[in-house]
């Protein structure tokens, strides 16, 4: 799997599902829109500098009270392609595999600066910020193929038609 590469930006502990995008927004089906209420709670500057991320490195408790995919989602449709977290709600971390969210679980959110370019590869177990590695646990190779493919969905269909 290629390395996922870009800038990223740091938000604190304990973020849920709703500060992440309301589940007013449930059944909006146009990415564009949904993207726009990506951490519209928080009122921090948030939404603003994420534009120009991919990246968002977090503290523990990453999507508390997930209850479906809509925080995946939303952040799938801003251009987030993976987080680093101390920890994840596990029903959010279980949507963001099948929608194809790269999801590490390492402690970064003191390392880091919210500025520069961070790589991560999720086959390696390894994060590379200003030429020092940094090392997480390996994923299954099935796993990564999930999110290479672009979530579990789109991983069993590119399997049925190599049959």
């Amino acid at each position: 799997m290629n390395d996922i590469k870009g800038s990223f930006i740091t938000v604190n502990d304990n973020i849920t599902a709703d500060m992440i995008c309301s589940s007013e927004y449930t059944n909006e089906n146009n990415s564009a829109k949904l993207a726009k209420h990506v951490f519209e709670a928080l009122d921090n500057g948030i939404p603003k500098k994420l534009a120009n991320v991919s990246i968002l490195i977090v503290g523990h408790g990453f999507g508390n009270g997930t209850v479906n995919d809509l925080p995946v989602r939303a952040l799938l449709a801003a251009g987030v392609k993976c987080i680093i977290a101390i920890s994840y709600n596990r029903r959010f971390f279980r949507a963001g595999i099948n929608n194809g969210l790269a999801l590490v679980e390492c402690d970064l959110l003191n390392e880091v600066s919210n500025n520069g370019i961070i790589s991560v590869n999720l086959a390696e177990g390894k994060i590379t910020y200003r030429g020092k590695e940094i090392h997480f646990a390996l994923y299954p190779e099935q796993v990564c193929k999930i999110i290479e493919a672009g979530g579990l969905l789109k991983a069993v269909k590119k399997q049925l038609w190599k049959t």
